[in-house]
């Protein structure tokens, strides 16, 4: 073979060498600009679920008896039942926090048709001494007395209160222990409704 044409295939095999090398470069330089990191994002928002807590369903007392339900999964606490004008009781409301989000109380919304009751939030102090659970978001007491605004048993005691020691008309006496026993066959239903708000607490 001349050295003509070992010539030739020497440089067709160095152009075949250098097209292999090139095109295997272009690969490498390809991967390199589609080289990339990658973020997976997965995520819940969180909720907040306040809800009340029930010791018990009745209370029953030596001049009323009232009864407890929880509806809308906990969120509406039901009191009803049947108490004397005399009635004056403190009961006690517990809520705790079944969300995933803290949170905490934000204030109060009482309904004007309220004549009979008040709604008190427990006091940092009283909750420690009453040894609350640490999921407690908050504690009220809630005061149940149909006599402080019952107009009736109202006048009977201003009228009771001006009559002094030396009474000597019987029938006087009577007249006026009858109108106390009246206050006691005069049924009256009362309502009160309390909202209790709360919000997202970092």
């Amino acid at each position: 073979m001349s050295k003509r044409i070992k010539s030739k295939l020497i440089r067709k095999k160095l152009i075949f060498i250098s097209l292999i090398i090139s095109l295997s470069i272009m690969g490498i330089g390809y991967a390199a600009w589609n080289d990339g990191t990658k973020i997976n994002v997965s995520m819940k928002t969180g909720f907040i679920k306040s809800v009340f807590l029930l010791d018990n369903t009745k209370d029953k007392f030596k001049d009323g008896e009232l009864f407890y339900s929880l509806s809308q999964g906990g969120r509406v606490l039901d009191i009803t039942g049947e108490v004397y004008p005399s009635f004056n009781k403190d009961i006690t409301i517990k809520i705790i926090d079944e969300g995933t989000i803290p949170s905490g109380y934000s204030g109060l919304e009482e309904d004007a048709e309220n004549e009979i009751s008040e709604l008190n939030e427990y006091s940092g102090k009283q909750r420690k001494n009453l040894n609350i659970h640490e999921n407690y978001i908050e504690h009220f007491e809630l005061k149940i007395n149909p006599d402080s605004n019952y107009e009736e048993a109202r006048q009977f005691n201003e009228a009771f209160s001006n009559i002094s020691g030396e009474i000597s008309n019987l029938e006087q006496a009577i007249n006026e222990l009858e109108a106390k026993i009246r206050l006691y066959d005069n049924k009256r239903n009362y309502r009160f409704e309390y909202v209790l708000n709360f919000e997202q607490e970092l």
